[in-house]
């Protein structure tokens, strides 16, 4: 008898699980998925990143602009809605603080990019938005074209000196202060008169602002009462302030060096400014003094304004990006006043021009909005823009219980293959053991660089069916620039000696290489890695299609469009590289799928209505949020639960859980669906079994 062991990797092999087919569509039953595919993180060792130059300035929060090498993990910075796609061409983006959480430098080549009065150097693949809220790189933009614009870097170097502290004082005082004379209402017997220095605010941070600098200026500690009033009624001190002040005084601002003016104008602002309609004004009714010195101000640091707007001071001009500019540059202590521009729009979109490209240190970083404002760009962080990386994972203990629960729930397999890189998770060897515990079926995808310590190799080795390196190159050279780290030979090093332990101890896991194809890019590649699988001894090479949400995509300085997989030259060297199997390590190429994508990608057409096979193969991400599909990550609609806030037996019983999985059953596969489809051969069976072709008995 002939036994077929070929590995089935177009297969949905549904065929052996009839019992879960029978109980959910016959019976009705809820029932446990045979198998879970999920991420462990959602975070990544070895990113591609796109990147920018060195002296690319960044938006920060609080509007001013630092240099790219200098942005640090921690820094504020001002981001937006990466989700465009969801929005029409008439509607505006919206912008917000984020927090940098990663930061990247590598030498890569950059292409100068103009418009809106500055450029940008950008590596080829970087992300820009354009106009109609879509990404695109500089490969794919022309002169002349659209895209998203706040506005041009403009020289801040903010120093919190002796003059900025004096002219905000100054600023202050001459809004909501008070030097004078008054009369002690309790000697009413001699009329005690007395001089006061008072300064009475609601808003506690210029309060304390206010206290703090006149310390550091005078070494004079003003007393608080009320918590919102600071005062000195000493004699020495309020003719000290007073003098040095010039209180009311009319003052020729020219005199001072510009820091003074930028001082004064973020005390008169927190004392009398507003932000609201878009319209940023300093209102002064009290005195022709002050207001001499608020236009002095104005124009010294050269912002455009209206003078006696309607009666009430000065407005400035010039939209959102002269607003941003005055706190940048003034920085006025009272952040409720600086957050109505959060309510604002990314205000425009600049017409561009592309330049020549030269090579250099290039850097960028990772926010919590995956975007940032480079240069007046809109710019998006790295690969996160197809992967989604957050930097997240699934709590050790979490994931410790879930590879326990699972089995004992009717769960028969579960794959770390999704998301980010599996072994960043501190608690993957300790799940690893529990599932094995509890007869559960494992497998791990894996770039395979932390797994130099040969516990934890051995580890995963011991416990798994089988478990696959992730491996899109052949030679160093080649996975240096598809990978973007120079770590070939230690890869390499490490395959070796994970086929060495599966030898030396009698393991029974299936240890393989993985290669996503790139068309063009990875034609030699694709043999020599198969050259070197066979080397290596390797059970399989597995070689698949690339499947992202869009078509046309790039890696690093190379652009390709997946349609290609299908042209006569791809064609030739897959087939090359299918030919070098050997006894031992099958060479597998996904054919089926190959084919697949560019039949998707031209019609868009799927052989079924509506998603079944969640029930059966659930998805998990790698922040432990549970959704019947990977393309469906971070879309609230179809959360199912959170395994950091319910057990996983809790959510799978959940109607919420049943409620998603009702949903998938009339969604549009047609349109909705991105990419290539883990649950597409699912889908095709199920669809067949509870839609029978006429004449099923005639076999």
């Amino acid at each position: 008898m002939i036994k077929d062991t070929k590995r089935r990797t177009d297969s949905s092999k549904m065929l052996w699980h009839m019992d879960r087919v029978h109980a959910y569509f016959d019976r009705g039953e809820r029932i446990a998925p045979i198998y879970i595919d999920m991420g462990l993180t959602k975070t990544c060792n070895m990113r591609c990143v796109y990147c920018l130059a060195s002296n690319t300035k960044i938006l920060m929060a609080d509007f001013t602009w630092k240099d790219i090498a200098d942005v640090q993990v921690g820094d504020m910075v001002i981001g937006f809605d990466e989700d465009h796609i969801k929005l029409s061409d008439n509607e505006h983006i919206g912008y917000f603080q984020t927090k940098v959480t990663e930061v990247f430098k590598r030498v890569g080549r950059t292409y100068k990019l103009s418009g809106g009065d500055t450029s940008i150097r950008i590596t080829k693949e970087h992300p820009i938005l354009c106009k109609g809220h879509r990404w695109r790189d500089i490969r794919k933009l022309k002169d002349g074209d659209l895209v998203r614009f706040f506005y041009a870097p403009y020289e801040t170097n903010f120093k919190e000196n002796y003059l900025y502290k004096l002219g905000y004082v100054k600023g202050i005082m001459e809004g909501d202060g008070t030097i004078c004379t008054a009369f002690d209402k309790r000697d009413t017997k001699n009329n005690y008169r007395f001089r006061k220095f008072k300064l009475q605010m609601d808003d506690l941070e210029a309060i304390d602002r206010t206290k703090k600098y006149v310390k550091d200026l005078f070494d004079i500690d003003l007393s608080r009462s009320q918590d919102r009033i600071i005062r000195t009624d000493k004699v020495g001190e309020v003719d000290l302030l007073e003098e040095a002040l010039k209180f009311r005084i009319k003052t020729d601002f020219s005199l001072y060096p510009k820091d003074f003016s930028r001082g004064y104008l973020a005390g008169i602002f927190d004392a009398e400014g507003s932000l609201s309609d878009r319209c940023l004004r300093i209102s002064q009714k009290k005195s022709d003094v002050v207001e001499d010195h608020i236009k002095q101000a104005l124009i010294r640091w050269e912002f455009t304004f209206r003078d006696k707007d309607g009666g009430k001071g000065f407005r400035l001009l010039g939209g959102n990006s002269e607003i941003a500019r005055f706190f940048g540059q003034c920085k006025p202590a009272i952040t409720r006043k600086a957050n109505y521009l959060y309510s604002y729009r990314i205000p425009s979109t600049v017409s561009i021009t592309k330049g020549d490209g030269i090579t250099e240190d290039v850097y960028n970083f990772e926010t919590e909005s995956h975007t940032y404002v480079a240069n007046g760009f809109c710019v998006h962080n790295c690969y996160g823009v197809y992967q989604n990386l957050t930097g997240e994972h699934i709590r050790p203990d979490v994931l410790v219980k879930l590879f326990n629960d699972a089995p004992l729930l009717g769960v028969k397999g579960i794959g770390a293959i999704g998301d980010g890189e599996p072994t960043l998770n501190p608690g993957l060897y300790d799940a690893l053991d529990a599932g094995a515990k509890n007869g559960l079926k494992m497998a791990v995808s894996t770039n395979g660089l932390l797994l130099k310590d040969e516990g934890h190799l051995d580890n995963v080795i011991r416990n798994c069916t089988w478990m696959r390196f992730n491996l899109s190159a052949g030679t160093r050279e080649g996975y240096k620039k598809i990978h973007g780290v120079d770590a070939f030979e230690r890869l390499v090093a490490i395959v070796r000696r994970a086929v060495q332990l599966k030898k030396e101890r009698g393991y029974k896991c299936d240890i393989g290489l993985q290669a996503v194809f790139v068309p063009w890019l990875m034609n030699d590649e694709v043999v020599a890695e198969a050259e070197l699988a066979v080397a290596l001894g390797v059970d399989y090479l597995l070689i698949k299609q690339c499947s992202l949400p869009v078509n046309n995509i790039s890696v690093n300085e190379v652009s390709f469009n997946t349609e290609d997989s299908t042209h006569p030259d791809v064609v030739k060297a897959l087939k090359t590289a299918e030919s070098l199997a050997v006894p031992g390590t099958d060479i597998t190429i996904k054919w089926v799928h190959m084919l697949m994508q560019q039949s998707m990608t031209k019609t868009g057409h799927r052989d079924y209505d509506g998603c079944l096979a969640p029930p059966f193969l659930l998805q998990i991400s790698g922040n432990g949020k549970i959704y019947p599909c990977g393309h469906l990550f971070g879309r609230e609609k179809y959360l199912m639960g959170d395994l950091h806030t319910a057990s996983f037996g809790e959510i799978i019983t959940s109607d919420k859980y049943w409620e998603v999985i009702e949903q998938m059953k009339t969604f549009d596969v047609h349109n909705d669906c991105h990419g290539q489809c883990r649950h597409d051969k699912i889908n095709e069976f199920l669809y067949e079994y509870i839609h029978p072709p006429l004449g099923i008995d005639f076999i």
